[in-house]
């Protein structure tokens, strides 16, 4: 969704197996010109059980009534979108988060959302019920993307952003929040290749096994990161052009795949290469040109 004010579809998890999967009717989320793209999530620890009220996320322009800010809409009865209402930080004042944004479903019926905010293109990551108010969870060095914040299995969150911003060689942090607990557990840092840092993704098994995805130095690179602590080594997927739009997804049986779309030229090129077991990368597939 790339703007709020257009009709939004949605669908919760299934909280009842006997009812057919279905759209809900669409609905206007706001009048007011958003920046950015929009984000639905709905809080689970499993993906059957939600745990907590949905929400579409965005940010607010300076031209609304209210002026900038990010705005939650809380999503009802029906799967209907209520009237949206900028997010509240604790004490109540205005949630300051700037886009891009990403949004993810958090343990305990929460939502986290990770956004800009902070000085030398830092940022924040909050966390707290659709209806707020959104508590911090973690100062962010670096900006975030659309794949920095995924969601596992049982509900734990992983977030991937740059080191100082992607402006040197000090690589990326990946930081996880357990699905038992209320903060984020240390973090882990992956060493760059040079240059600056693009598209960070992260992908999560039920163990927290993880998988980190980045294109830097002309190339899309991606390194195992087990729950173990054993080291692995970062992988060259292959070159690619600048700011890719990249998916990933790491498995319980040890393999891993990636699918990225690659635009230079005026052309798109949709990749995907699926890992041998122990998460070894070959040759990626050209799906589509």
């Amino acid at each position: 969704m790339a703007f709020a004010g257009a009709a939004l579809a949605c669908s919760a998890p299934a909280l009842a197996a006997a009812a057919p999967a279905s759209w809900s009717a669409p609905a206007a989320l706001s009048p007011c010109a958003a920046v950015g793209a929009a984000h639905a999530a709905f809080p689970r620890d499993r993906p059957t059980h939600g745990t907590g009220r949905g929400a579409v996320v965005w940010s607010a322009a300076r031209s609304c009534p209210q002026g900038a800010g990010t705005y939650v809409s809380q999503i009802g009865a029906g799967d209907v979108p209520g009237s949206p209402s900028y997010a509240l930080a604790r004490g109540g004042g205005k949630l300051a988060l700037r886009p891009p944004l990403a949004l993810a479903p958090a343990p305990h019926g929460q939502l986290a959302i990770a956004g800009s905010g902070g000085a030398r293109g830092g940022g924040a990551l909050v966390q707290g019920a659709a209806a707020g108010p959104f508590s911090p969870l973690g100062s962010l060095a670096g900006a975030v993307g659309p794949g920095s914040l995924f969601t596992a299995y049982l509900g734990d969150v992983g977030l991937a952003t740059p080191i100082a911003g992607g402006l040197d060689n000090d690589g990326l942090e990946l930081r996880i929040e357990r699905y038992y607990a209320r903060a984020l557990s240390p973090t882990i840092t992956v060493a760059g290749q040079g240059g600056a840092i693009e598209s960070p993704t992260v992908s999560l098994d039920f163990r927290t096994d993880a998988i980190l995805v980045w294109r830097q130095a002309g190339a899309l690179w991606a390194r195992d990161l087990p729950a173990s602590g054993r080291t692995q080594p970062t992988q060259r997927l292959a070159a690619a052009a600048r700011a890719p739009r990249v998916s990933a997804l790491i498995s319980d049986n040890n393999r891993a795949m990636v699918a990225w779309a690659d635009e230079e030229s005026g052309h798109t090129s949709i990749y995907f290469d699926y890992s041998a077991s122990g998460v070894r990368f070959g040759k990626p597939q050209l799906l589509e040109r």
